[in-house]
């Protein structure tokens, strides 16, 4: 039965060093002003393992896989960027981000509108029925 627990102890305390994981931090800001970005991510590619920004741009990872693994930070309206970091176990490593701003355009928008005499009228006629239904409702709504 001893020789069973020691076993046991064994392969639990293997496992445990198999699965041991670290933190990583680090701040995203702007490229062209260092101002700190409120609500990027910040991924673990090919994982669901991710992070958002807080008020100060900071986001923290943790209990990510020891080994090799590449980070993808990205915010609307800037450009993503890459960075490929070697995580130990135990310890906390730092990978800022600076994201440059993404240079999509618009194709410009034209609205034209023209007026007839015949919406016009039309419109006049619908102003006469709702007065005249108006004073219709009128006293019957009020005259209890």
């Amino acid at each position: 039965m001893r020789r069973f627990y020691a076993a046991l102890a064994t392969v639990f305390s293997s496992l445990t060093m198999l699965a041991q994981t670290g933190t990583v931090t680090g701040i995203i800001t702007d490229g062209a002003n260092q101002e700190p970005l409120i609500g990027a991510t910040v991924v673990v590619e090919g994982t669901t393992k991710g992070a958002v920004t807080d008020f100060e741009g900071r986001y923290t990872l943790e209990n990510i896989s020891a080994g090799t693994i590449t980070l993808v930070g990205s915010y609307v309206g800037y450009n993503e960027a890459k960075q490929l970091l070697t995580v130990t176990a135990g310890a906390t490593k730092e990978i800022n981000f600076a994201l440059s701003a993404s240079t999509v355009g618009l194709d410009e928008v034209q609205v034209t509108a023209k007026t007839t005499g015949e919406s016009e009228s039309l419109l006049l006629l619908e102003q006469k029925k709702s007065t005249t239904i108006k004073k219709a409702l009128g006293p019957t709504v009020y005259q209890n």
